[in-house]
């Protein structure tokens, strides 16, 4: 198993899906050939929130970061493409993206 930050993308690739990976790892990667695969991207401009605030898992999440990552995010063209949020662990982070209204799939993975 590569790991479930690879083995999603990689297989929605092969299904011709687009992925947008948005976690603070970015491109760190033990197989970033994953990462150049079709219709994967990554995101570049994480929230203040995902960046500086939500730093372990054991942060305790605020309805403030909620909002304030909501806010820095609820322009921006390329979230506002995608049609459902993937997330896995932290699996508090998961709430970081209720405010926008979509589809979230919860994946309990490390």
């Amino acid at each position: 198993m590569i790991g479930s930050r690879i083995d999603k993308p990689s297989l929605l690739s092969s299904l011709d899906q687009k992925v947008l990976l948005a976690g603070h790892k970015k491109q760190r990667s033990p197989y970033p050939f994953v990462l150049n695969m079709k219709g994967i991207s990554v995101y570049t401009k994480p929230s203040p929130v995902i960046k500086c605030e939500y730093l372990t898992h054991s942060t305790a999440l605020t309805e403030n970061m909620i909002v304030r990552n909501f806010n820095f995010f609820k322009n921006d063209p390329q979230i506002a493409s995608v049609d459902a949020f993937i997330c896995e662990f932290p699996p508090a982070m998961c709430e970081l993206w209720m405010l926008f209204n979509k589809t979230i799939i919860f994946t309990p993975a490390h």
